[in-house]
Parts: structure tokens; sequence; C-alpha cells
């Protein structure tokens, strides 16, 4: 990566951060219900789809250029001595890889994930509070592992995982 390049880049991640740094702005849904969406989008290039070290591994170092659908969508309800919010987000991407490539490694995933949180205040000294979520995302190709293609007539997948997070906290005082 040349010194242009490092610079495009560092400046992508510095106005990205900042972009997600921004709230997402509340309406009004009616019986005290707040919510709001979003959808993100994205195009993307790597010089190193596979995360290959330079010079080694069994594939060579590839360009690919791709895209990222990323709704998110967030609802809101207080009661005055419970509140709760529950946070649904997806990620679509796709990349575009040489067809020497294209035909023997999956391109496409659909990740996403669910939020929820309640927070019971129980009188000025009780709390309570309930997390849990669940997430479906998948590695990148060549960053942790990728399974083979069992066959030529299929395609290599990334590795896929599902993930439950679940969380409660009392506190007094």
């Amino acid at each position: 990566m040349n010194h242009k390049q490092k610079c495009v880049l560092m400046f992508l991640l510095l106005g990205s951060g900042v972009a997600q740094a921004q709230t997402l702005v509340m309406k009004d849904l009616g019986n005290g219900f707040q919510g709001a969406a979003s959808v993100d989008l994205a195009w993307v290039h790597t010089d190193n789809y596979f995360y290959q070290p330079k010079g080694t591994g069994t594939v060579p170092e590839t360009s690919a250029n791709g895209y990222f659908v990323r709704p998110n969508m967030l609802i809101d309800r207080d009661f005055g001595a419970a509140s709760f919010k529950v946070r649904v987000a997806g990620e679509y991407s796709d990349f575009d890889l040489p067809q020497a490539f294209e035909n023997a490694y999956e391109t496409q995933n659909l990740d996403g994930n669910i939020a929820g949180s309640l927070d019971w205040r129980l009188g000025t000294r009780n709390r309570v509070n309930l997390l849990g979520e669940f997430r479906h995302s998948h590695d990148a190709f060549g960053a942790i592992t990728a399974r083979p293609a069992p066959n030529p007539a299929t395609k290599a997948e990334t590795d896929k995982w599902d993930q439950t997070f679940l969380s409660g906290t009392w506190r007094l005082g």
C-alpha cells in the first residue's frame, strides 16, 4: 500500500468513525413508543481479500471491490419506572472477485442481530437490568478459517456462527 492509498484509507476510517458516532433521531410512534431507522451503504476495496501474508499462503493476494448494506432499527419505550429498548440490525455484503475465484468462493454474506434491554427501577435504591442479544455473523476469508469446498462443483464457505448473550443485574444502593 503506497502513501496515497494510506492517506485515503485513513481519511475514510476517520470519516466513517464520525458518521457512526451520529445518533439516530427518534420519532414518536404513538402509545409512548419511539423509533428510528437507518440504512448505511458502503463501497469498499481491498487489495488482500483472503488476508494472506505477502509471498505466502495457498491463495495469492487478490484485490476485490464490494459493497455493504446495513439496515438498523431501534424501538424505545419508557414506562416511568421501567424502560425497554429493542435494536434490530442487519448487514448484506457482496464482493466482486476475479473470475478465477468467483466460482470457488462464497462472496455474499447476510448477517444480523437483535438486542433488547429492560431497565426496571423498583424504588429509589433498587434497579434491575436485563440484557439480551442474538447475533448471526461470519468470519472473513483467511482472517480465521474458511471451510474448503467439499467438491469442485460447490463454493468454499466462510465460517458462519451464532452468538447469544444474556445478562441480568440487580443493584441495591
